[in-house]
Order: structure tokens, then C-alpha cells, then sequence
């Protein structure tokens, strides 16, 4: 803290005037509130009674102003006998040690004070105090011997000095309203007089309230309790307590009464130097570095009063004269409330600042104290988490186009390369492929990055300040693998069985850059998606799809998905094969017979209808292991019949003559079947035919030749009877 006055006065202080009288004494030194102004001269011709005042008629030692209520102004002393005087002369000797001690022309120490009367000679500080409890017997207006804590006897030679009387002055502080004071003094007189406008220069004030006064003689030792002050106000009150010690051995005791009414000695933590300025004003330094505010960020600090007072009370808005800065920083101002605003743009740093505070109410100008506000700016160096996203396999240089551009730098956005305000860098090993440019913030990747989650660190950095000042974030960059199937193609003949369809459908596929390749060891996998047609087959281990006889003609789509091996998780992408399967070509020729079959014969009219027909361009064959198969349309004849498994239509001897055209369907084994239509014609006649030469004639027998057999055959039997 530092204390100041108002311009019109001269630098120097109270306090240092003081310290001045009090250096030769060895009692200065202490840090005692009391201030102690001692008189000499009671006796004849001293300057509290001088020549020829000792005459009712003549009180040239009266003062000029009554001191009324205490004490009239008649003097009742006698100068033969001093100590014999009542009670009222007691009362009358302290009318002229205030009158010295304010004498019109004002007094040794606030002499160089500007407006204040020349000294008059016969006032001397000799000590401080304590406190206001002096002991009976301590000869408080000897010197006292600190070495050993004693007080010096009545007729040492430390008590012979003339001195008879004394004016105490004190700040005290009441705790709360409600407290009154009272004095207690054995012997002689003293009273209390209270001024609340304080000051350091405490002789100056008018102490116009009066609170305590007592005058005794003729008493024990024990004194005289003078009645209570009225009840007083909380606050700080400088006190002047005037004491006739004639015999500079009695007691004085000036006390509180609590609001309950407790009788306390003052306690030295409630009395104060009343020529120390901080007893009226202290401003204290604030010291906000423990709590830096980062760099950027706007923010509101103190009240910078909340640790000075105000006349020994918490300082505060309403008792606070003025407050202002008196050495400022960009940035930093003191709102009407006693807080600091800090303002995001100031720089970064310690500043230091100063404040001053005045308290109006001290006399006879303001009284006003300086400290010091320190703040501490931090650098604040905000990077946030960036993210990105490449393909395994593909280049990308701006998979995360600038990390800076979602980071700040002291609250300003972070800007990167020449001119910006921040710098970028790796931290730690980044994956293969991965690239940083520092300039720009551009996360790039190459073909060789490997797919999956990387967790990548940078470190984000402040350009101005000269030493490295960086915080780390985080990258998440996702390198997704490249499945990059290709659609595949192939065809088929319905009805004909054929393993390699589709050679190899990974063939024209890539995994992350690189060619598909199955089996074991291989990048990739394939499998089905859906339902496929039936007889539709994929090999996984070689990417073969192939047909069997029983796959439907028609064009099919099929699904498959392409994997990942590498990957712990199925990365898979789907894509289709267009197989086409044919439907089968089935021809079937006429079958015409040109030579008439005889009635009533049992004959093979055609030994197989399909071996003039033909299934895609084949021989169409029959039964098990066949490519084809037939069957009779609409009904045929009674007689004539169809072998399905050999293609052989025959008549029986029941079929009557006549011309027969007869249909006949030719299907190949596809699923559904493809078929065609042909006829069988030929030609029953009525009697019997000549043999024809690409026919199979069918011999028939008489009715005579019948029964010449018969015959034979019974002769043939009864020849063997015979033998038997």
C-alpha cells in the first residue's frame, strides 16, 4: 500500500514528523497506538501556569472557550498548596491542558502542515502506549524502560522532569453500535473526547463530542468511575483523552461496555495509530495470478476492494470516495462495482496495474492509498478433434482438408503458414501413406495406407510466443477398404450342364487397390446374396459359377458380395452376374411310313419316332441318360402304342385298317421343358401285303395248316406213351 494526501499538501507525512521527535527515544521504536503528548510545569512560572495567574481576577491560563458541559471556568486552585485543590480544580487543570494542548497558534507537530498556526514551544511526544490502561503507580509520564519492562518510581531520576500532565490520542474501532465508553482514574482528572472525521493529523480535529469526564481527590486509589458515554455508533472513532496526573503515579482505565452491558478493557487488535493513514484508508494488492485467465476469453475478476478498509471496516462502494486505475493495461478497466472487466484481446502476460482509493471523510483533506492488481493472461491454445475419411487403396491429400480450421489460437480462429498465428505438427508415429502438411492442415493418404480406425495426435502450437506453447488433439481418420467389385457376365444351354458358366467372377474385382484373389491365402471371399436360380452354383474357392441340365432357360441377375478377408469384421460390397442360359433347340421330323401294314397283324409300326429328330442340334435320345423325351398328344387309336423309353410305336392285331396320321411331342430335359410337335403316318390295309423292304413283315398260318399241326403234335405224344 501506499498512502497519499491530497496536492495541497507537502510531501512529507505526519508519520514522518513524528518518527523524527521519537527517534532519540528508545521507546520509538515500538508499534504502540497510543500517542502520548506530555506537558511540563505545573509548578510556578511552567507554561501551563504562567507568572501572575494564579489570581481569580487575572486567569490569563484560561482558554478564551468555554469546555462546557464538563467542568465552569472557575478556577478554585491555590498556588501555595496545589495538591489541596477540590475536585473542580482538578476539572480546571485539565481546561488548561486542553487549552495548551489546542492552543490558538497551533502546535509543535502539525506545524509544517500547510494552514496550520506556528508552533508554541512546551509540547513534546515522548512515548507511545499501548493501550489506554495504565496501572496505579506505573508513572506512565516517566520514561519507561522497555529493556525491562518497568515503569520507573515516583523521585528516579527518569520521573524528575516536571512533567505533570499528559493528552493521549487513539483510533478505536467500535465492533458494533450499541458500545459506550466510560474512563476510570484514581487522584486526579481526565475526560474523553471523540471525533468521528479521523485523520492524521489527529491534533487538528475538534473532538466535539464529549463522551467521559471524572475528577477525584482525597480517593482511594481505586479512582473515580466517571458515567458511561451514550451509546455509540459502529465505526472507527479517534479518541483525545486529557489526564491531570499531578503526582504522575495514579491509575486510568478507559474501557467499553458491550451492548450487553459487559465492562472490557479495549483490546489492542480495536486500537489504532491515529497518525498511521492506513488506519483511515488501506488499500491492499491483489494478486490474481493463482487464477489465469486464458488468452481470448473475456472475463470479470475482484472487487479489488474486497480486501482494504475504510477506517478499519471492510471497504466498501458506499464509503470508498473514489476508485480509479492509475497505471492501466489494453484491455483492462475497473467497472463502477470495484471488479475488473478483462477484455478477450488483451495480450498475453503478467500486467501489473494500480488502483487508488480515497475516503472523503478524513480531516483536513482526503486521504487516499494506491496498491497494485496483478493479472496473468495465459496463452490459451484451444485445438478441437478433427475427423476424415479415405478409401484403402485411393489416394486422398485433403482427407481432412485443414485440422487448424476448427481450432483458436488466444480466441482468435488458428491460421496456419506465413503470417498465421499457429503452427501444426505430428506427435508420435503416424500410419503408412499418412501426410501432414504444416502449411496448410491437409491430412493426406496414399494407395499404401492401410484400411481401418486411426487414432492420429498433432499438436497445435502458438506462433508468437518464443518458447514452444502447444496442446495436443486428436485426428480419427477412417481408411475404409476398397471393395471394388465389377460386374460379371456369362451363359448357358438349358438342358446342358456347364461347370465354368462364369469362369472366375473375383477376376476383374479389387480389394483395396489390388486384384481379387480367392482360396486360401487369398485377399478377398465371395459369396451368394438371395435366392439363385436352381442349378445355378458358385465355387468360392476359385469364383466359378456353373450350370446343370436342370437350370431354367432365361436371363438371370444374380448377386454376390465381395469381401474383405484382411478385416476382423465382414467389409463386404455386392454386385450381380448376368447369366444368360438359352432355351434349347428341339427338332422333331415326321415319321411316315410308305408301306401299308396288313390288318390284324401285331407289328412295330416305327422303331423309334426321335431317330430322325434332334435336341440343340444333337441326336435326340431317350431314357436314362437321354436329352429327350416323348410323349403321345390328344389320344391315339386303340392298339397302338408308345414306348417312352425307346421311342417304339407298334399296332396290335386289333387295329382295324385304315390311313393314321398320329401327333407325338418331342421335349428336351430343360426346366420348363422346351417341346415341339410331329406326326407318325402309316397306313393299316385290309389284306395281306407283300413284305416291303424296309418293313418287318409278321408271319401268319392257315386254318389248315393249324390243324395238320395239331395233329402231329398229338401223334408225337402218343409214341411216347408207348415207350413208357
Amino acid at each position: 500500500m501506499r498512502h497519499s494526501r491530497s496536492t495541497q499538501r507537502p510531501a512529507a507525512r505526519p508519520a514522518a514528523l513524528l518518527m523524527s521527535l521519537l527517534a532519540a527515544s528508545p521507546w520509538a521504536l515500538a508499534a504502540d497506538p497510543v500517542q502520548v503528548d506530555s506537558y511540563r510545569g505545573w509548578g510556578h512560572e511552567g507554561p501551563m501556569q504562567p507568572p501572575a495567574s494564579n489570581n481569580v481576577n487575572a486567569p490569563r491560563w484560561l482558554p478564551g472557550k468555554a469546555l462546557e458541559p464538563y467542568y465552569d471556568n472557575i478556577p478554585r486552585l491555590d498556588s501555595a498548596n496545589p495538591s489541596a485543590g477540590t475536585p473542580e480544580a482538578r476539572l480546571a487543570a485539565l481546561q488548561r491542558l486542553l487549552a495548551h494542548a489546542t492552543p490558538p497558534g497551533g502546535n509543535a507537530v502539525d506545524s509544517g502542515v500547510t494552514g496550520a498556526p506556528a508552533a508554541e514551544a512546551g509540547t513534546t511526544l515522548i512515548k507511545t502506549l499501548p493501550s489506554l490502561n495504565i496501572p496505579s503507580g506505573a508513572n506512565v509520564l516517566c520514561e519507561y524502560n522497555r529493556a525491562g519492562g518497568t515503569w520507573p518510581q515516583a523521585g528516579e531520576a527518569a520521573c524528575k522532569n516536571g512533567i505533570e500532565g499528559a493528552v493521549m490520542y487513539v483510533a478505536v474501532h467500535l465492533p458494533a453500535a450499541g458500545y459506550k465508553l466510560r474512563v476510570q482514574q484514581g487522584n486526579d482528572g481526565a475526560l474523553i473526547d471523540a471525533n468521528r472525521d479521523g485523520g492524521v493529523h489527529y491534533r487538528l480535529l475538534d473532538y466535539s463530542q464529549k463522551l467521559a469526564i471524572g475528577a477525584t481527590i482525597g480517593t482511594p486509589q481505586g479512582g473515580y468511575d466517571a458515567p458511561n458515554s451514550a451509546a455509540l455508533q459502529e465505526g472507527l472513532y479517534n479518541l483525545r483523552v486529557a489526564w491531570n496526573n499531578w503526582g504522575s503515579d495514579a491509575n486510568l482505565n478507559v474501557q467499553w461496555v458491550t451492548p450487553g452491558g459487559a465492562i472490557e478493557d479495549i483490546p489492542p487488535s480495536a486500537l489504532f495509530d491515529p497518525s498511521d493513514p492506513a488506519t483511515y484508508i488501506d488499500a491492499v494488492d491483489d494478486d490474481y495470478t493463482s487464477t489465469p485467465i486464458p488468452a481470448g476469453v473475456a472475463a470479470t475478476i475482484g472487487p479489488v476492494l474486497a480486501n482494504d478498509s475504510v477506517n478499519r471496516s471492510q471497504a466498501t462502494q458506499a464509503n470508498v470516495a473514489s476508485a480509479e486505475l492509475t497505471a492501466t493495461v489494453p484491455g483492462i478497466t475497473l467497472n463502477a462495482d470495484g471488479t475488473l472487466a478483462v477484455a478477450g484481446t488483451t495480450a498475453v502476460g503478467t500486467h501489473t496495474l494500480s488502483y487508488k482509493i480515497c475516503n472523503a471523510g478524513t480531516k483536513p483533506d482526503p486521504l487516499c492509498d494506491t496498491a497494485t492488481i496483478k493479472v496473468r493472461i495465459d496463452p490459451d491454445i484451444d485445438p478441437q478433434p478433427d475427423s476424415g475419411s479415405a478409401s484403402a487403396g485411393t489416394a486422398k491429400p485433403d482427407a481432412v482438408p485443414n485440422i487448424a480450421a476448427n481450432d483458436f489460437v488466444n480466441g482468435q480462429p488458428a491460421t496456419l503458414g506465413t503470417g498465421g498465428n499457429a503452427t501444426v505438427a505430428t506427435v508420435g508415429a503416424w500410419p503408412a501413406g499418412v501426410t501432414l502438411d504444416p502449411n496448410t492442415g491437409a491430412v493426406g493418404t496414399t494407395a499404401a495406407t492401410p484400411a481401418g480406425v486411426h487414432t492420429l495426435d498433432y499438436k497445435l502450437c502458438d506462433r508468437a510466443t518464443p518458447t514452444p506453447n502447444c496442446q495436443d488433439s486428436t485426428i480419427t481418420l477412417t481408411v475404409n477398404t476398397s471393395i471394388a467389385p465389377t460386374p460379371d457376365s456369362g451363359s448357358a444351354t438349358a438342358g446342358t450342364a456347364k461347370p465354368d458358366a462364369v469362369p472366375n467372377i473375383a477376376a476383374n474385382d479389387r480389394i483395396n487397390g489390388q486384384p481379387a484373389t480367392l482360396g486360401a491365402g487369398g485377399n478377398a471371399t465371395v459369396a451368394t446374396v438371395g435366392a439363385w436360380p436352381a442349378g445355378v452354383t458358385l465355387d468360392p474357392n476359385t469364383g466359378v459359377v456353373g450350370t446343370t441340365a436342370a437350370t431354367p432357360a432365361g436371363v438371370h441377375t444374380l448377386n454376390y458380395k465381395l469381401c474383405d478377408r484382411a478385416m476382423p469384421t465382414p467389409n463386404c460390397t455386392d454386385s450381380t452376374i448376368t447369366l444368360t442360359v438359352s432355351a434349347t433347340p428341339v427338332a422333331a421330323a415326321d415319321d411316315v411310313r410308305p408301306q401299308a401294314l396288313p390288318a390284324g397283324t401285331d407289328a412295330i409300326v416305327v422303331n423309334n419316332i426321335v431317330q430322325n429328330d434332334t435336341i440343340n442340334g444333337q441326336p435326340a435320345t431317350l431314357g436314362t441318360g437321354g436329352n429327350a423325351t416323348v410323349s403321345m398328344v390328344g389320344t391315339w387309336p386303340a392298339g397302338i402304342t408308345l414306348d417312352a423309353n425307346t421311342g417304339e410305336v407298334r399296332m396290335a392285331a386289333s387295329v382295324p385298317a385304315d390311313n393314321y396320321t398320329l401327333q407325338y411331342q418331342l421335349c428336351d430335359r430343360s426346366t420348363p421343358a422346351q417341346c415341339v410337335q410331329a406326326a407318325i403316318r402309316f397306313t393299316v390295309s385290309a389284306g395281306p401285303a407283300p413284305v416291303p423292304g424296309n418293313a418287318t413283315p409278321v408271319p401268319t398260318l392257315g386254318h389248315w395248316m393249324l390243324w395238320l399241326l395239331s395233329l402231329a403234335t398229338a401223334a408225337l405224344g402218343l409214341g411216347r406213351l408207348r415207350r413208357f
